[in-house]
């Protein structure tokens, strides 16, 4: 399990539902209502989506689970013949919950049946009501990605459903020509599904994709480009540094990781001083209970290959410098740990590869570069001994 780096996303929140995927999806703090995206960003994916029509502003009914199947079924076995009928069964299957991924699945793949049979229907004459029709068929595409198998062995499984995501997305922008906050939910919640689920050349692939649009500000659909409109541009700007950030993370397999600032004690330090070693980067906090729960592993793992040529780095997220120095020394902490003391505890780093969760590892080789950028502790000792070999 990872936690989000941001320790100001555990205030206590209120809740908000989701019309487009159906589940309860995430916390906003009442008492900061403060909205920069850089912060609420993190906790979006693609079930974080709200529909911004009026019209779609219902609350949720009690949860009956027969009843979400049958809707959905008949949905998707006998999709209705005119718009009326549809509109009342994609608004009931919006207000539905489900209570597992078989059941989500099921009412995702029936909102997309019925926003495909709405589509047909009216055609491109009525664009707006097509393209809000197509935002629901898009926004379920992003929830069977997001509940679909991570496994390594079904990754590439994913590819055709993510590839027809990216696909159907450029023809939407081209059809509406401006994004406004919905949009912009659903490109990150997108881009987030495909990192999780995809390979990370498709997630790059996705990032840039998306960049590209935001940067360009127009949309080419086989070599017809038409420009686009953001609404809010702020918001857009700083989806920017965002996907840029992961751009940069989902690249870093076989390039040098940039990593450079002050220890906790105020000494300069820079990753390529540790050339010709292997380095374990890593992003923690004292407040992580699983950071805390792996320090046992990761320290006895120190103690018996840093004769080796074996280095630890941790970059430390707690913006409380009493209570990290108070940790460090209760666990007599041997390697470098940094901490930005002039930016709320965050290293630049975490912005640059827009490091959203901790714990997150990254492990180089003696030549400087990125060998790895997910590393599970109980797997770290067979990548080390491959590593250590290495010229």
């Amino acid at each position: 399990m990872r936690f989000p780096n941001d320790k100001s996303l555990y205030l206590p929140a209120i809740t908000f539902l989701s019309i487009f995927i159906g589940i309860y999806v995430a916390q906003e703090s009442s008492q900061n209502p403060h909205k920069h995206l850089n912060n609420s960003f993190k906790n979006w994916s693609s079930g974080d989506l709200a529909d911004d029509d009026a019209n779609h502003q219902q609350s949720w009914s009690p949860p009956i689970l027969w009843q979400l199947t049958s809707v959905a079924q008949q949905a998707i076995d006998s999709p209705p013949a005119n718009l009326e009928a549809i509109d009342a069964q994609l608004a009931q299957l919006k207000r539905q919950r489900s209570k597992n991924n078989e059941e989500l699945r099921a009412q995702h793949i029936a909102i997309q049946s019925l926003a495909q049979q709405a589509m047909q229907i009216i055609g491109q004459a009525d664009s707006e009501r097509y393209l809000h029709y197509e935002r629901d068929w898009l926004t379920a595409q992003a929830g069977l990605l997001e509940k679909a198998e991570s496994v390594t062995n079904l990754i590439s499984a994913n590819a055709p459903a993510a590839e027809q995501l990216l696909l159907r997305w450029q023809h939407y922008c081209f059809r509406r020509k401006s994004l406004n906050l919905a949009d912009l939910r659903l490109i990150h919640g997108i881009t987030r599904n495909l990192e999780t689920k995809c390979s990370s050349e498709i997630a790059a692939r996705g990032c840039e994709f998306f960049l590209n649009i935001i940067r360009s500000k127009e949309v080419d659909n086989d070599g017809t480009k038409t420009p686009l409109q953001f609404e809010p541009q702020q918001s857009y700007a700083e989806l920017d540094v965002i996907l840029a950030g992961t751009l940069r993370r989902l690249k870093l397999i076989g390039q040098p990781m940039l990593l450079a600032g002050k220890t906790f004690d105020g000494k300069k330090f820079n990753v390529d001083s540790y050339r010709g070693k292997v380095v374990l980067v890593d992003y923690w906090a004292t407040w992580c209970g699983p950071c805390v729960a792996e320090y046992p592993q990761l320290r006895e793992l120190w103690q018996k290959y840093h004769t080796q040529g074996f280095e630890i780095v941790g970059v430390s997220m707690d913006a409380d410098r009493n209570s990290l120095s108070a940790y460090i020394i209760e666990k007599d902490i041997p390697w470098i740990i940094l901490n930005d003391e002039d930016n709320g505890g965050k290293h630049p780093s975490t912005e640059f590869y827009n490091i959203q969760t901790v714990p997150s590892m990254f492990l180089i080789g003696r030549d400087g570069k990125v060998l790895a950028t997910t590393v599970d502790v109980p797997k770290l000792e067979q990548q080390l001994q491959t590593a250590l070999k290495q010229p």
